[in-house]
């Protein structure tokens, strides 16, 4: 578990915004279990604007040397996978004149991951992709012709996809170096921002060499998204000023929970479903976090259990980490140090009633002045497609009461 560990550091330190790696193995020869822990490590440094490139191989479209297969980390949804070219320059040392897909160049479908929602719409049936599951590379780089590359103190030449992931990393520290300048955040996870580029003609054409020639072994290079070059490589200025702008087109995050304010009012709560109607309320009392509404649960003179709770769809493939985060005040008339009210935030699985995701409990020994800002990030791939009961259940076991206040909820795919 040393690699696990490793990207575990990597991911926890959080010092380093772009990281590449030019190890990988066929991804049908790694244990799932190491698979499973790589992606919430890779959904965590997406999460936290870290940059990840991994070579996707030098096998071509046979990763393990004798069936279509692919490489991983490369092939992880999180993970900006990178094949190569064979570089053509007008003269030895000088400026670009053409690429044609490296037949080293590992890329492919993987047998694992369903295709994130930043490829759909965009693998053509002439290059042999999936419209149903990822497909590798994303990107590309010379391969061919050897980096000169200083090493014990002496000049060796290096290629291979090896070399084009830490070239990538190369350039995206220049982004976020420009990006900085800028006052904007690190580029972040790269796939959402280099893909909402390539569907853009006019930004495609600018940005990126659209590789259209060679293959991989197997798959062609065709106009567009292939999985024997990806996108195609990069133009530098261009892609870089694009990369750094304040209009960089993201995808804007939409929140997942419906009325999450309780703005609607008492009168229309959906889609939340309350075990009483009071619980939505404009008491000066319990002020709300903003807005006129929230929902006040507990706060009775006997024991009483309150029920808040909506059914929320996952789109089907998470290409990002969920974030889920509300605004919680607790105020109580309870003088005792044990846990006598509680709030339990769960995610339930209506078809089974069994909880698969829970925050701690909160009780009347978090009591605080004003509000709490409550954000957690599921580092999991495991409700993709899924639709689950957001529920928040308030027990007040005394005739002493605690009122939980909740309001503001969102619930958002990060990049």
């Amino acid at each position: 578990m040393g690699y696990v560990d490793t990207w575990s550091r990597i991911a926890n330190d959080n010092l380093a915004k772009q990281v590449s790696t030019s190890w990988g193995a066929p991804e049908d020869q790694m244990p799932l279990s190491i698979i499973q822990a790589e992606n919430a490590i890779f959904m965590q440094m997406a999460a936290q604007g870290q940059t990840v490139y991994a070579a996707s191989g030098d096998n071509g479209a046979y990763d393990d040397g004798t069936t279509l297969s692919v490489d991983d980390p490369a092939a992880q949804p999180y993970m900006v996978g990178t094949g190569g070219t064979r570089l053509y320059t007008v003269s030895p040392g000088g400026a670009w004149s053409a690429e044609v897909a490296s037949v080293k160049s590992g890329g492919g479908i993987s047998a694992l991951w369903p295709i994130p929602s930043y490829q759909q719409g965009l693998i053509s049936a002439a290059s042999k992709g999936s419209t149903t599951m990822r497909n590798v590379p994303d990107v590309a780089l010379n391969c061919d012709i050897g980096y000169a590359t200083f090493l014990q103190g002496v000049w060796i030449n290096v290629g291979g996809t090896s070399a084009c992931a830490p070239s990538w990393a190369a350039f995206t520290a220049l982004v976020n170096e420009a990006r900085a300048q800028a006052h904007l955040p690190p580029l972040g996870f790269a796939n959402p921002a280099l893909y909402a580029i390539a569907r853009n003609a006019t930004h495609y054409a600018q940005d990126f060499h659209d590789i259209t020639s060679g293959s991989n072994k197997y798959y062609p290079a065709v106009p567009g998204y292939d999985d024997a070059t990806g996108l195609g490589t990069l133009i530098g200025t261009n892609l870089l000023t694009d990369l750094a702008s304040p209009s960089l087109p993201l995808p804007t995050p939409s929140n997942l929970i419906g009325n999450p304010g309780f703005e609607q009012g008492a009168s229309d709560p959906s889609p939340w479903q309350v075990s009483s109607p009071s619980i939505i309320a404009d008491s000066p009392q319990e002020p709300p976090h903003s807005g006129q509404w929230d929902a006040w649960l507990g706060g009775h003179t006997q024991p009483q259990t309150d029920t808040l709770e909506q059914l929320v769809t996952f789109p089907t493939y998470v290409a990002g980490m969920p974030a889920f985060s509300f605004f919680l005040h607790i105020d109580t008339q309870q003088h005792t140090n044990q846990v006598v009210d509680t709030l339990t935030v769960q995610f339930i699985d209506p078809s089974t009633g069994r909880v698969v995701w829970s925050l701690p409990t909160y009780s009347n020994r978090n009591a605080r002045p004003g509000y709490m800002y409550v954000r957690s990030l599921f580092r999991t791939t495991a409700f993709s497609g899924k639709t689950l009961l957001l529920r928040l259940t308030a027990r007040q076991t005394t005739n002493v009461p605690t009122n939980f206040v909740v309001d503001d909820f969102s619930l958002t795919i990060t990049h």
